[in-house]
């Protein structure tokens, strides 16, 4: 049977307005789902609280210069000790220096302290963290009182190398008789010792002192979650629809029947309002067979197509005119048509397929054969199931589109028809 191009049809925009109310309610649900999880999450994790402390380094003297002569200009220059704060950094961020700090506190690895140099000065900051307060400024101070000790250990490594060589130029000079020389030497014994006296001077700016574990982390969490809550629901209500198949616009009706008789239909609206409107008769005037024989029958791609609905309407325009018969297929021992009135038109609400065995005789006996689809609830394996159904008959397949709340509707949700002129089975 060959199909005539389906003229296009506006559904109105109370349908999209739906659609994206669900998808809306979706984004909220999900955002509150994702906030309440991932807040509880952050909220559950560990929390750490982090102490920092701000020192200065003045340089130590060079021991070993000092004992061969060299000259070095005091104060030191800028570059040398940007120069030498770089390299304790370097040093203090290593893992040998770290490990140390645990030691010292009786862990058994590396303590978790970080060394940063304040851009351009001889000020590093020592920060560390733990599982409270305390115990990040013991971490803190750890690492000071470990360093302070290294800084004397340093020295004193220096001295026990340059005082035996010395004692030995002092006992040469001695020896031959060079008391100039001897007098020299102990003149340079006693600033070197002197200079070890005063190792590199480490000035603690600002004392350990403990930021505190972050009290938003959990509001963090709620904000991640409600975020990543409210982008997933939505997209599995699209991703849904996708794979379902669902009908969410007249154009997928038309792919499965021959024309559209329009305009969609507003299954709430058409509820509540007068059934002998002008949309009944719009539709009514839309079906091609006229005359006493006239048997119009509504296929529902499922049953909350609203079938009843829009078999109310037809009989409900059909009435005007005439005397009509409304029949809706149950499974009953014996076919409904022959009671049916002379001279009437006939209007059959055939529901869903497999709801009545009588659906074939109605499918024969029709000259308007109507499928009916919900946008947003029927899919088009259902509506393939319809055209399949009724590929036996003669007669041209329409489609009215029908939309509408998802739920609170079911085959006889319509108002029946109550007409002096009609009769209903």
């Amino acid at each position: 049977m060959s199909r005539a191009a389906a003229p296009p049809l506006t559904v109105s925009r109370q349908a999209p307005r739906g659609r994206s109310a669900r998808l809306a309610a979706g984004t909220v649900v999900g955002a509150l789902v994702g906030a309440v999880i991932g807040g509880s999450c952050f909220a559950a994790m560990r929390t750490e609280s982090t102490a920092t402390a701000l020192v200065r380094i003045t340089p130590p003297a060079q021991l070993t210069a000092l004992a061969t002569g060299a000259d070095r200009s005091t104060p030191d220059t800028e570059a040398y000790i940007t120069q030498y704060v770089a390299g304790e950094v370097t040093y203090l961020s290593g893992t040998g220096f770290t490990r140390t700090v645990g030691t010292s506190l009786g862990q058994s690895d590396s303590a978790n302290v970080e060394v940063l140099q304040e851009k351009g000065s001889a000020v590093i900051d020592f920060s560390g963290s733990a599982a409270s307060n305390e115990e990040a400024v013991r971490l803190v101070q750890a690492a000071i009182d470990v360093y302070r000790a290294q800084i004397g250990d340093r020295s004193k490594n220096q001295l026990q190398t340059i005082l035996p060589a010395l004692d030995g130029w002092a006992a040469e000079a001695n020896a031959a008789g060079d008391l100039a020389r001897a007098r020299d030497v102990q003149t340079l014994r006693e600033s070197i010792g002197l200079a070890a006296g005063a190792p590199a001077t480490i000035e603690v700016l600002q004392a350990p002192t403990a930021q505190g574990a972050s009290e938003s982390r959990w509001l963090l969490g709620a904000v991640l979650g409600a975020l990543v809550g409210a982008s997933l629901v939505p997209l599995r209500q699209l991703a849904r629809r996708r794979r379902t198949g669902t009908l969410i616009d007249a154009k997928d009706v038309a792919a499965y029947v021959d024309r559209l008789i329009g305009p969609p239909v507003d299954l709430e609206q058409a509820v509540r309002q007068d059934q002998s409107s002008a949309l009944a008769r719009t539709l009514l005037a839309q079906c091609t067979s006229a005359g006493s024989d006239r048997v119009v029958v509504v296929v529902g791609a499922s049953s909350s197509s609203g079938t009843a609905v829009v078999a109310s309407l037809l009989a409900a325009a059909a009435a005007e005119a005439g005397p009509v018969t409304v029949l809706r297929l149950q499974d009953e021992s014996g076919s409904p048509f022959g009671t049916v009135e002379p001279d009437a038109t006939v209007v059959v609400d055939a529901g869903a397929l497999g709801d009545s065995w009588l659906l074939s005789e109605a499918v024969r006996r029709a000259t308007d054969l109507i499928a009916v689809a919900r946008l947003d609830v029927d899919t088009a394996q259902q509506m393939y199931l319809v055209r399949s159904a009724t590929s036996g008959s003669n007669v041209d397949l329409a489609g009215i589109v029908t939309f509408g709340a998802k739920h609170g509707l079911s085959r006889h949700g319509g108002r029946q028809v109550v007409t002096t002129n009609s009769t209903q089975t």
